[in-house]
């Protein structure tokens, strides 16, 4: 990531299970938005640890709506 003039360690991890993933969909399209669930490790600036990120598709989904997507 240097050409880009990012001079920190980056990983990214994407984690899916297409029949889960389906089954979301099937009941919500929006959930497409959120699988597979992806998954950032960064360096911190200072060069001192590191950073994890991550998104919780259970807070976005159907809002509420589908018990079944609230329990994936």
């Amino acid at each position: 990531m240097q050409t880009f003039g990012i001079n920190r360690k980056v990983l990214r991890w994407v984690f899916g299970n297409p029949i889960i993933a389906y089954t979301m969909i099937r009941h919500d399209i929006t959930a497409a938005l959120f699988a597979p669930v992806e998954l950032l490790l960064y360096e911190n600036e200072s060069g001192g640890g590191a950073t994890i990120i991550y998104d919780l598709p259970s807070s976005h989904g159907s809002g509420g709506k589908s018990s079944i997507i609230r329990s994936c």
